[in-house]
């Protein structure tokens, strides 16, 4: 589709403890509404976001309710207030200024938009340019993680689109719902794209909208025991809530590579991922 003058569009970003980012974020967008949902952070730190960007529309949470569920009281306002696209945004991240047009050129009520993401720290260098999901073994992959930055136009269909950055019409969440709250953090973005798959939605990664991502800043690290725990438990639960859509291999292989990791890691990471087997096994 073209992008339309009466399409109304909002950026949803989520913060939590994040205010320099946050802020850094905010000053890239232009050409939507920004949202900041901030999820009870131990500081005051929604109203300096305001007090520095007063056309700002901030919600506060008053408790930490994940990504998924501090993206939904953003998603909730926007389509409340009848909003045509809701932008999901990683706080740590900073927007090309032509990003947003390009995606939301790119999508429509059967397809959300993706953008190439490039690290923040090595700018040339991609993080995520497109994605797929494994029905065989439950995993979702990043393509060209690592690759130098080709300035390949070419739009693609892929299946995996990352949390980090989606483009989604009102329509797609009129069809199939906004983010599921119990994962809390981690997996979220692939059950979401299990449903999208499910519902003949397509995913368009964008190579010409482009963002740069500060990995890890939102989330205190990949590798730690915080998240340890939820990519484990979250993954056991996802191949078990859609095993019709997963093939049967994807739970076994699930809980085997997560007991070797437990022995090949160390600490307390080490018991988080027992936690989260443990979790996991148990459901929801």
């Amino acid at each position: 589709m073209r992008h339309n003058h009466n399409d109304k569009i909002a950026v949803v970003l989520v913060n939590y403890n994040g205010l320099n980012d946050t802020l850094d974020c905010i000053k890239s967008i232009h050409g939507a509404d920004i949202i900041v949902v901030d999820n009870a952070s131990h500081s005051n730190e929604l109203s300096l976001i305001l007090e520095k960007y007063p056309y700002v529309i901030g919600i506060q949470s008053k408790e930490n309710s994940g990504f998924s569920g501090g993206n939904n009281f953003g998603i909730h306002y926007a389509l409340k207030h009848g909003y045509t696209h809701i932008m999901l945004l990683n706080n740590d991240t900073e927007i090309d200024k032509d990003m947003i047009r390009h995606l939301v050129e790119n999508c429509s009520s059967d397809s959300i938009s993706v953008p190439k993401m490039l690290y923040y720290s090595n700018p040339d260098v991609i993080w995520y340019g497109g994605g797929d999901i494994n029905k065989s073994t439950g995993n979702a992959k990043h393509w060209q993680k690592g690759e130098k930055d080709t300035k390949n136009s070419k739009i693609q269909k892929c299946t995996f689109a990352t949390g980090c950055c989606m483009m989604i019409p009102r329509e797609v969440f009129e069809k199939v719902g906004i983010l599921e709250e119990k994962y809390f953090m981690y997996c979220e973005d692939t059950e979401f794209c299990v449903r999208l798959a499910l519902a003949g939605i397509n995913v368009n990664y964008v190579p010409n909208a482009k963002l740069w991502h500060k990995i890890g800043a939102s989330s205190s690290g990949e590798d730690s025991p915080f998240a340890t725990y939820y990519m484990t438990r979250n993954r056991f639960w996802l191949v078990r809530d859609y095993k019709n859509y997963f093939h049967w291999t994807a739970f076994p292989f699930v809980l085997l590579t997560r007991i070797l990791w437990v022995f090949r890691s160390k600490g307390e990471v080490r018991k988080a991922f027992i936690r989260g087997i443990k979790d996991g096994l148990a459901g929801a």
